[in-house]
């Protein structure tokens, strides 16, 4: 188990002064007590530029992360949601066919719809499991119902990038594109 950290909330300081405060706290946790890569500084990077930003991102992503926080370097740490910290993620979308409904197995979704099987143009298959409400989740086969996802229908769906393999990572449904069959 590797402990990652990030920041220190109770630090009056600026951003950069809390992670020059953390990085002295880390090290003297490793010389005075051998705690040895359990307990990790979090590196960051300085962007000043678009360009570097985007590569930053590329190479993250490209390694498994799912987006990057950005960060004004001069802020006060903040209880909430905040302007001066933002996570970058980058969403693509595209569009499959619905080949079969999956019901969920356990917990609140057991026996409602817990993910729609899709098949890409390319002929690659994957699961949509997030992105529908309760009633939709109810209604999916209901073929009165505005809700109704027809099997064989043409979707919409959003995701981050593809998987190395070609598989749309972390899929959201969107909707039916009814214009399109």
């Amino acid at each position: 188990v590797k402990y990652m950290v990030f920041d220190i909330p109770n630090h009056k300081g600026s951003y950069l002064e809390r992670q020059d405060t953390l990085k002295k706290c880390i090290d003297d946790l490793e010389i005075k007590h051998g705690i040895n890569n359990q307990i990790i500084y979090s590196q960051n990077e300085e962007i000043k530029e678009k360009n570097d930003l985007e590569e930053y991102y590329k190479k993250y992503i490209e390694n498994g992360a799912e987006g990057v926080i950005i960060r004004e370097p001069n802020s006060l740490y903040e209880c909430k949601r905040s302007k001066l910290m933002l996570k970058m993620k980058i969403t693509n979308d595209n569009e499959a066919h619905v080949l079969e409904y999956q019901l969920g197995t356990e917990g609140k979704y057991k026996g409602l719809l817990g993910s729609l099987k899709c098949k890409l143009e390319n002929g690659k298959v994957f699961n949509i499991g997030t992105g529908f409400s309760d009633i939709m989740r109810k209604e999916y086969n209901m073929k009165d119902s505005i809700h109704y996802i027809p099997l064989g229908s043409k979707i919409n769906f959003a995701f981050m990038e593809l998987t190395k393999e070609g598989i749309p990572r972390h899929p959201v449904y969107r909707g039916i594109r009814t214009d399109v069959w």
